[in-house]
């Protein structure tokens, strides 16, 4: 079963994310901590249909756990968005070296969650 997998240190943007997934039919999993979504990601991946990574995590950055998931050759082509409240423009730079479409802003709408599901529900 597709899961998505959300990385975000944020109780209150974690409960707002999931509470869209859940409108949009999706099944996520939860991780507070990059380490604890790092091995999340190892053990779950053929079950993840997208990871939503936030970027300012409290142990490592989201760019790193991207970044050692890409160096991975098992889990090279899993999906990340990333989401961030910074608007940054080196974060889109970030994103698009490894290979990362799609960045969400803060707060995060159903509009949003409901489009990337679609395009990740077509590309499965």
């Amino acid at each position: 079963m597709q899961q998505v997998l959300l990385i975000d240190d944020d109780l209150v943007g974690r409960r707002s994310v999931l509470a869209l997934l859940k409108r949009a039919e999706i099944t996520a999993m939860t991780a507070s901590t990059g380490a604890e979504g790092l091995k999340m990601i190892y053990l779950y991946h053929k079950d993840i249909m997208f990871v939503l990574l936030d970027i300012g995590l409290p142990d490592q950055n989201g760019f790193e756990i991207a970044q050692a998931v890409r160096a991975d050759p098992f889990m090279i082509d899993i999906p990340f968005v990333v989401i961030t409240g910074h608007r940054k423009p080196d974060i889109a730079k970030q994103a698009a070296l490894l290979n990362i479409e799609h960045i969400l802003y803060k707060p995060v709408s159903y509009a949003q969650i409901s489009a990337i599901v679609e395009r990740f529900r077509h590309d499965a």
